[in-house]
């Protein structure tokens, strides 16, 4: 067992490391103190700081949950918790800590603004409003506030509320690139204002050159506006710098088969498709793009697929028949015409008898 006075040791040594900036080098002192007898909160959450501060936020998660066990009254501690859970993509146990945090102390803004964000993306939206405007009486000048109340306003469907409040944001953080990055996404994705949305987007990349998602937006801003040449190059960008998502790939896919690239259109959707195999849309459109090929027994199989994913799928019923007729296999044809329009009739018989059933009294209400 360490004396207390060794314990006291690794913890000054890890401070004397700590001042002159050497993280790696102070992690294993405050290691040693926190898993020796005796340790304190203190220790751990000493050591959950350096974790932190070292982007390990899962280790820097335990580290402060070790520290609130031993002081359950530490909203400081608390915070910290919900800040790593966050970082780690744990939104129910960052909601809880970050509540516990503010059942101690309500008057941190930057809490209830992490506690709004947090609730905002579990679709909590009358929770995070009420979270967010706690957070503004706190700190009014919080551009971070200011910008998650847009983001809030925009998912209740208060489009003009989203834009004065991002609006406020940028008054208060021109160079914010984040709240210019969300300004754009309200302009096209809520608004379908696309000419007004390019140029915002271009203020979010021209403060944040490598911003992913302001690449994917614009692209989709492009798109919109049928520009594919521009749109498959902004895409490109988006893709090289991160942004991974099976949808960037299948816009990119889009572009391509516009031009008429259809050999290029055919591997962005199998990347798409490695990405969600699931999804039924991006089978459909992979037998499009083999169509357009002319490979018809390639886009009969990604046909039927996609119907095997979504039953309901008209679009791929269409395509599937019209692959069918137009190569003669007439009675092929018929028989999926009448299989898929029994499939999708028995579904809306079905969805017509659960509403008739339906007892007003008992009804589930979504989660708000």
């Amino acid at each position: 067992m360490a004396s207390r006075p060794e314990r006291d040791l690794w913890i000054d040594i890890a401070r004397t490391i700590d001042a002159a900036g050497r993280g790696e080098q102070q992690l294993p002192s405050l290691q040693q103190a926190a898993h020796r007898q005796g340790t304190t909160a203190e220790d751990w959450q000493a050591l959950a700081d350096t974790l932190y501060a070292l982007a390990r936020y899962g280790e820097a998660a335990n580290a402060y949950a070790r520290a609130v066990d031993l002081v359950p009254d530490s909203a400081r501690n608390w915070a910290g918790l919900g800040e790593t859970c966050d970082l780690v993509g744990q939104r129910e146990e960052a909601i809880n800590a970050y509540l516990r945090a503010t059942a101690i102390d309500p008057h941190n803004g930057a809490v209830w603004s992490n506690l709004a964000n947090q609730l905002w993306y579990l679709s909590r939206y009358s929770e995070a409003s009420d979270a967010v405007s706690h957070a503004l009486e706190l700190e009014p000048s919080s551009p971070t506030a200011w910008m998650r109340l847009g983001n809030i306003e925009a998912s209740l469907g208060h489009l003009e509320a989203a834009g004065v409040a991002y609006d406020h944001a940028l008054q208060l953080a021109p160079n914010y690139a984040t709240a210019w990055l969300n300004k754009a996404e309200l302009l096209r994705f809520d608004l379908h204002r696309y000419d007004e949305a390019l140029p915002v987007y271009d203020e979010a990349l021209r403060r944040e050159p490598t911003l992913a998602r302001a690449w994917t937006g614009k692209g989709d801003t492009l798109l919109a506006l049928k520009r594919h040449e521009e749109a498959l190059a902004v895409y490109t960008m988006a893709l090289t710098l991160g942004d991974q998502r099976a949808r960037v790939w299948a816009n990119q896919g889009v572009c391509l088969w516009y031009l008429r690239r259809y050999d290029e259109a055919l591997a962005a959707y199998q990347q798409a498709i490695e990405i969600e195999p699931n999804t039924a849309l991006l089978w459909k459109c992979l037998g499009d793009v083999n169509l357009s090929r002319q490979h018809w027994r390639a886009a009969l199989q990604a046909y039927e697929q996609a119907i095997s994913l979504d039953p309901l799928y008209k679009d791929a019923w269409r395509h599937k028949i019209h692959v069918l007729l137009k190569h003669g296999r007439i009675v092929e044809a018929v028989r999926t015409l009448l299989h898929g329009a029994s499939v999708i009739t028995e579904h809306q018989l079905a969805a017509e008898s659960d509403v008739q059933g339906h007892d007003p009294d008992k009804r589930v209400t979504p989660r708000q």
